[in-house]
């Protein structure tokens, strides 16, 4: 199971990548996380992609997957995304 998670993240990340803006910045993946350096008026547009593509399961797969999204200056400053 853990190996799938891997995959399944692994494949996600590179979906992602070809769907963020080209100013958008795939900084590290960290666990089962994302680090983004986007500018602050790219929030909600980047946002969008990336509850998207985070949630959208290769087939077989169909269990739902919650993301959480949270944005801020710093690693110290994260705070939820509300919104979405």
């Amino acid at each position: 199971v853990q190996g799938t998670a891997a995959d399944l993240f692994k494949m996600t990340l590179i979906r992602l990548q070809e769907e963020l803006p080209p100013d958008a910045t795939m900084l590290l993946p960290i666990h089962d996380a994302v680090l983004l350096e986007i500018d602050a008026g790219q929030q909600h547009d980047v946002v969008e992609v990336v509850q998207r593509v985070m949630t959208a399961l290769p087939e077989p797969f169909t269990v739902p997957l919650d993301v959480k999204i949270e944005a801020g200056q710093n690693w110290g400053d994260l705070r939820p995304v509300t919104g979405r």
